[in-house]
């Protein structure tokens, strides 16, 4: 952490656990947002500026929360040892901010000046990120929340679909049993839509879930864990496959992949 002048620390406010890991989670919706967009880095700039105000309980911009979000992203190892150790690799924290400060105070921007604002803008977005989750424990706070899930009477053409215009691997579906939940791969989509001529694979997509599993599409098991299964537990046993994260016996709540937790 960096502090003000005098050593002192210049937030007035001070981030609980539970304050930091939604704060957070806003920064990962405004980077995706940006990621849809290369040239689009306005949504990191307003998740900045909330934080700024927050943190100092005042109005401003981005030069005069600098030194707030400076001493909460030192939390991070990548604010500036990451970029001591490899600055050829890495820009530090200041340089980046600096870098999206002056993009933010420019009026115009296009091709190639604006996709690499933006690219500065989602690193810095990272490494607050990070230091944000620097104190998160559980599944809980790494799941993404209430995630989209296929039907058995969901045809396969909605289901490729919504894989991807979402960029998704994996989409979960509910199955009658004790183990009330499976998952629909895009490799295993890609295999029984891919297996044969171009008039079955047009036949086959038109098939429901249900269906399609009945004539040999494969589906996957997911591991499974509770809300407050902790970060080293996850991290301990995780593979391609996502967890599903169950509160009760078999209510879905999240979802938490290995990329969730880099």
């Amino acid at each position: 952490m960096i502090l003000g002048r005098g050593g002192k620390s210049v937030l007035a406010r001070v981030l609980t656990r539970d304050q930091a890991v939604s704060i957070a989670l806003e920064f990962r919706a405004a980077r995706a947002i940006s990621l849809k967009d290369s040239e689009a880095f306005d949504e990191i700039i307003f998740a900045i500026e909330r934080l700024g105000a927050f943190l100092t309980r005042s109005k401003g911009n981005l030069g005069k929360f600098e030194t707030a979000i400076t001493e909460i992203a030192h939390d991070s190892v990548l604010a500036a040892k990451a970029s001591q150790a490899n600055p050829i690799l890495h820009l530090s924290f200041a340089a980046l901010y600096d870098s999206v400060r002056a993009g933010r105070n420019d009026a115009f921007h296009e091709g190639a000046v604006a996709r690499q604002l933006a690219n500065h803008a989602q690193e810095l977005a990272l490494v607050i990120e990070d230091a944000l989750m620097s104190r998160a424990k559980a599944a809980a706070e790494f799941m993404v929340r209430d995630p989209v899930c296929a039907e058995p009477w969901h045809p396969l053409s909605t289901i490729r679909r919504t894989m991807l215009l979402n960029a998704f691997s994996f989409l979960p579906y509910g199955v009658k049993g004790a183990n009330k939940w499976r998952l629909i791969s895009d490799a295993g989509i890609a295999t029984f839509l891919n297996s044969s001529s171009k008039s079955e694979r047009d036949t086959r997509l038109l098939l429901t879930l249900d269906e399609a599993l009945k004539m040999g599409l494969k589906d996957t098991k997911p591991m499974f864990c509770s809300p407050d299964t902790t970060i080293t537990e996850l991290a301990s046993k995780a593979t391609f496959v996502p967890y599903l994260v169950l509160a009760g016996k078999d209510r879905l709540c999240g979802i938490v992949t290995a990329f969730d937790l880099l």
